[in-house]
């Protein structure tokens, strides 16, 4: 199941990215944080297929999410809607320094 997902996934970051290639510089720095999220999501996901990265998603959801034709928009759509800030995490790593 995950398998497919990746191949999914793979082809779906390889178009997205190719089609960032041919704007123009402006509209490209426009949609960094779209490319960073799914960028990183796509990240989490391949190292869970190849590397035994613990993602916390159940199969049922993974099965879903095997089904949509591009799961990383899909993906980078809920996390827009969803009331997690990436300033929270960014926050938490501030917390961590040690000068």
């Amino acid at each position: 199941m995950l398998e497919k997902l990746i191949e999914t996934m793979t082809k779906e970051f390889e178009e997205y990215t190719n089609k960032l290639m041919s704007l123009e510089k402006s509209e490209i720095i426009e949609k960094s944080y779209e490319y960073t999220i799914k960028s990183e999501l796509f990240e989490m996901f391949r190292c869970a297929y190849h590397y035994d990265y613990y993602l916390c998603i159940s199969d049922y959801y993974l099965e879903k999410l095997s089904t949509f034709e591009t799961p990383l928009a899909f993906l980078y759509d809920e996390w827009l809607d969803a009331d997690i800030h990436i300033n929270s995490q960014l926050n938490e790593f501030l917390e961590t320094l040690h000068f």
